[in-house]
């Protein structure tokens, strides 16, 4: 009643109602859960995951120990990733600018373990489970099931969490000092230790890390 009479009055003295302006488009401000990354689609990681299972080539690892030891490590001085699981290691590179942006090694740790399981799965390992030995406490906590504030490592977690899903083994993370990581030696370019043999087995790479990562 008190907006019509105001209206009333305007109209009785002969002024004409301001034409409204349009409000400023609001500003975007980042919430912090946007820090995180988006989480990727399961339907594609599943199928990723297929078409690694139809393609996998020997050495079939056998379902023996559980859990099945596993190893990672990055030495960036090298711009080695090496991965090893049971009685052996595969190694990839990283690209020359894997490391713009502010990509560190914490991210090369958590996108090792996505490595490992993709070896894994070309490996013909159906499970029941794997330990994941690392130094990096970072690349740990995402796959334990942890959320990263840096953008590159939360992407790398939001895929490993869509990949446990839809792996036919459990994965649980552990750390450990780099003297005791089987991997670290290898990653560094030096001869692995007694008992492990390397292997070169196509492994399919996420796409969003193919500018980052190569086959060694």
């Amino acid at each position: 009643m008190l907006a019509l009479n105001a209206g009333a009055r305007v109209a009785s003295v002969g002024l004409r109602r301001p034409v409204a302006t349009p409000a400023p488009p609001a500003l975007a401000v980042r919430h912090k859960s946007k820090l995180f990354a988006p989480v990727p689609r399961a339907a594609p990681v599943k199928k990723e995951i297929a078409v690694i299972e139809t393609a996998h080539i020997g050495p079939k690892l056998q379902n023996i120990n559980s859990p099945l030891d596993c190893w990672v490590d990055v030495a960036t001085s090298k711009s080695l990733i090496a991965v090893v699981f049971g009685p052996y290691y595969q190694t990839f590179q990283l690209k020359p600018n894997w490391q713009a942006s502010g990509r560190d090694a914490n991210w090369a740790e958590t996108v090792a373990i996505e490595l490992l399981t993709r070896a894994l799965v070309a490996h013909g390992y159906t499970g029941p489970s794997i330990s994941v030995r690392s130094d990096s406490a970072t690349a740990l906590r995402v796959l334990n099931g942890g959320k990263c504030s840096v953008k590159d490592i939360e992407e790398c977690g939001a895929r490993l969490r869509y990949v446990k899903e839809v792996l036919p083994f459990k994965i649980e993370g552990l750390k450990v000092p780099g003297k005791h990581n089987v991997a670290d030696a290898i990653s560094r370019g030096k001869k692995a230790k007694k008992g492990f043999t390397e292997v070169k087995c196509p492994v399919i790479i996420p796409e969003a890390l193919t500018p980052y990562v190569a086959p060694a």
